[in-house]
């Protein structure tokens, strides 16, 4: 059907879009509506009636395939100047690529769907998107009306339930409360499907008001993207809701890439792989969100349930988060509150607050790789910074939880009034990995109830300012690992704090260099100061030092060859040693133990020792040792295997 000049058109049956026959066979390439409506004319789709794009001419009951052409095709295009209306059935079949329900190009009259449209089209006939409503350069003029009081099911793949582009002017569109969107589909994170997307430009800005209902029900879908100067205006009741694994909530693309959201508490119902919000291509996202009214704002709310989600994934250069007054809860096993990659920046307020309360959950990860929407590595890691001023806890009842990971050129900075407080079992507070980098400038002390203060693995993990560590229990102060160095000095705060079994540091299989200056570490407990577990000699100290209690105050369980020091005391409180060359339950070692000048040990308890060696080796020292108790034990006990 055609309608031009003052035309009035109602289909009160049923509008079937067929394939055409080009050499005997199906052809379904070019530019199809069903109805093309222009000029002042009008057009109502009623009650009752339907649209179909994609008909078999020889079977109806069928689909065909219709590639589409050059622009797209349409169940209504409209144009017009007046009023055209939906109450019926639109569909597009599953052959159907390049098409919309509606289209509305240009148009300066209102134009509302209360009916359903239904998108159906699957890859069978190549990958171009379709859509149920989409909206060019109109809507935004004049009071025009642009409103969804129907309802829109997405399915099949790399579809779109509501559209709206401004490319040469502003547009604009609505879906109402009465109205809603259903996203389902194939389920894939290569091709997905979306509820909204606004797509703005240099000549227009693109709006879309969201007070409908949207559900995703599919993997991979996602909920809003805006992108580029375009808004979205999403009412309390109308975030999407989750129902499934790899989704996306709020997709921002682009410089302008806005989106106003009226409900701020939001949570992954459980759904793993779910990313609330992700920010790409200079887009940015603030904690404090406005509302679409524009009246208050409101603050971020998160909570993570299910595996593997993320609350905040930025990615890209430009790209920036900067989570103010948020809040983070993550409960889900291998979730993380915030995860800023690829060149962008995140700024973590000291008005967030995260909590981590599952197994193996996260804090924040600052990894230079950038990754495509289907996960994919993207391009060369690039710097990457993360700044945290916040207060991050977990609890007793957690396990294994990390504070932050750092790695690919990813630098996180704790700022002066982070605070890192982990109550859980088995945790890190850092976790520096290849290529990544900490600097802690933190007034308070990093503390870790049981596990790892900070972990360092790979041979590019930096630590560029350690900063002050208490660890109660556990494993170690600092542990070093697979080929990772650690350069400390105490003029700049620098300091360690162990109790319990936890070392001070701990060089591990493949460790690399350590280095200290001026810095003191206390192993409070059984734990050694320094424990050396590396076959690496390379350990440099000067004005260190080192306060054991039932401890060794350097304990290494290979042979070692300690470089001459400066000014190094090793003091002995408890029952400890100086110096011990043993494993680490006291079992025998093989090879020689030699101890540089510049070290001192001052024996203050009548259990200490100075040095023991449990070896079948040589134990040679430049140490000066002394035994203050007069009922103290042995400057040196030497056992051969």
């Amino acid at each position: 059907m055609q309608l031009s000049d003052n035309a009035q058109g109602v289909n009160n049956g049923d509008i079937n879009v067929v394939d055409g026959r080009k050499n005997g066979a199906s052809y379904g390439s070019g530019i199809a509506y069903g109805v093309e409506v222009a000029d002042n004319a009008t057009f109502t789709n009623s009650a009752g009636a339907s649209i179909y794009l994609g008909r078999n001419a020889s079977d109806p009951s069928k689909d065909v395939t219709m590639s589409g052409g050059s622009s797209l095709s349409a169940g209504i295009m409209t144009k017009s100047a007046k009023e055209v209306i939906n109450n019926g059935l639109i569909t597009l079949g599953t052959g159907v690529r390049n098409a919309a329900g509606m289209l509305i190009g240009n148009a300066t009259g209102n134009v509302i769907n209360t009916g359903n449209i239904v998108i159906n089209g699957d890859s069978s006939a190549g990958s171009s998107r379709n859509y149920g409503i989409t909206v060019r350069d109109s809507g935004a003029e004049n009071n025009q009306e642009i409103r969804n009081d129907g309802k829109i099911n997405v399915n099949g793949t790399n579809n779109v339930g509501i559209h709206v582009s401004a490319t040469n002017k502003n547009a604009e569109a609505t879906t109402s409360a009465s109205g809603s969107i259903v996203v389902d589909g194939e389920g894939s994170v290569g091709n997905r499907n979306y509820a909204v997307w606004a797509e703005g430009g240099k000549d227009g800005k693109a709006v879309v008001n969201v007070y409908s209902n949207i559900t995703l029900n599919k993997a991979g879908n996602i909920g809003v993207h805006v992108r580029d100067n375009a808004v979205a205006n999403v009412d309390s009741l109308s975030s999407p809701a989750f129902n499934s694994t790899d989704q996306i909530g709020y997709y921002l693309y682009g410089k302008g890439a806005t989106a106003n959201i009226g409900q701020a508490v939001m949570n992954d119902n459980g759904q793993d792989r779910t990313t609330i919000f992700r920010i790409a291509n200079g887009a940015m996202l603030a904690g404090n969100t406005t509302t679409p009214d524009g009246q208050a704002s409101s603050n971020l709310d998160l909570t993570l349930s299910g595996e593997q989600s993320v609350g905040v994934l930025a990615t890209g250069t430009g790209s920036s988060v900067d989570t103010g007054e948020a809040t983070f809860t993550v409960q889900g096993t291998d979730s993380a509150a915030l995860l800023i990659e690829g060149g962008a920046t995140g700024n973590i307020s000291d008005k967030t607050t995260i909590n981590l309360t599952g197994e193996r959950t996260i804090a924040g990860v600052v990894d230079g790789q950038a990754h495509q929407l289907n996960g994919n590595a993207e391009g060369s890691a690039t710097p990457t910074i993360l700044t945290s001023n916040a207060k991050i806890t977990s609890e007793a009842s957690g396990n294994k939880v990390i504070a932050y990971v750092a790695r690919n050129q990813g630098s996180l900075i704790l700022d002066t009034q982070a605070i890192i407080d982990l109550a859980s079992t088995d945790s890190i507070g850092v976790n520096v990995q290849q290529g990544g980098s900490l600097t802690n400038n933190a007034t308070a002390a990093l503390h870790v109830s049981n596990g790892i203060g900070v972990q360092a693995s790979g041979s590019n993990a930096q630590i560029k300012k350690l900063g002050q560590i208490q660890v109660d229990d556990g494993t170690a102060g600092v542990l070093l690992t697979n080929g990772a160095s650690l350069n400390i000095t105490g003029n700049t705060g620098d300091a360690i704090t162990t109790n319990g079994t936890a070392d001070g540091i701990r060089l591990d299989t493949g460790a690399g260099k350590l280095a200290a200056k001026v810095v003191i570490i206390s192993a409070e407990g059984t734990g050694a100061g320094i424990q050396n577990d590396a076959n690496n000699t390379d350990i440099t100290l000067n004005d260190v030092t080192i306060n054991a209690n039932d401890g060794p105050g350097i304990r290494t369980s290979v042979a070692l060859n300690m470089k001459d020091g400066l000014n190094n005391i090793l003091n002995v409180n408890g029952k400890g040693t100086g110096f011990a060359f043993e494993q680490r339950n006291g079992d025998a070692v093989t090879g020689n133990l030699t101890i540089g000048k510049g070290y001192t040990v001052e024996v203050h308890n009548s259990e200490g020792s100075g040095i023991r060696a449990n070896t079948d080796g040589k134990v040679t020292t430049n140490a000066d040792i002394n035994v203050y108790d007069s009922a103290g034990g042995s400057a040196i006990i030497a056992k051969k295997c």
